[in-house]
């Protein structure tokens, strides 16, 4: 008997066999400082999947004014789709890392109004735009419009990057 408890011989088994998920892995490797360096590298992911996906967006929305056949379309329309879950999946995760269980459901609620308040006005002005324009300069203009947000979004959003806590699901903070 080496003095360890059950519950460390089965962590240190789950790590010789690769059955520990990464985080309680990179804890147990790691330490609190560790902690600290994939916390900063999380926000630092986050930022530049967030930026990255309004490139994206403006990139396969400005060529519509070369009016693209149907199967290069349809390619920028899946890129379209990327660029949309570069922007979706961070803030989402960024939301959930800030929020504790209890208000959480009205992080998300806030989250969805006001996702769906910009796309109350977003969707009409596309409709009015591909109407009086038409599709290829529509697409265009907002490829233009993701270039000026994404450019605003990187000009803003520096944000604090001192050490913050963050709301834990069982303790409070962390």
């Amino acid at each position: 008997n080496d003095g360890a408890t059950k519950s460390e011989r089965r962590k240190a088994e789950a790590v010789r066999v690769g059955r520990l998920p990464f985080a309680n892995l990179t804890h147990l490797e790691l330490g609190a400082r560790g902690q600290a360096e994939i916390h900063a590298a999380r926000h630092s992911w986050a930022k530049r999947a967030l930026l990255s996906g309004g490139c994206v967006l403006a990139g396969v929305l400005l060529p519509g004014m070369l009016v693209p056949p149907l199967w290069v379309f349809t390619l920028l329309w899946f890129g379209n789709g990327g660029g949309q879950a570069l922007i979706a999946i961070p803030s989402s995760t960024l939301l959930a890392e800030h929020t504790s269980t209890t208000d959480r459901g009205r992080a998300y609620a806030a989250h969805f109004a006001l996702t769906h308040a910009c796309w109350l006005i977003t969707y009409p002005a596309a409709g009015w735009a591909g109407a009086t324009w038409g599709p290829a300069l529509a697409f265009s203009a907002f490829g233009l419009g993701c270039i000026a947000t994404t450019t605003m979004a990187y000009a803003l959003g520096g944000g604090d990057s001192s050490p913050h806590k963050h709301v834990s699901n069982n303790e409070g903070s962390r």
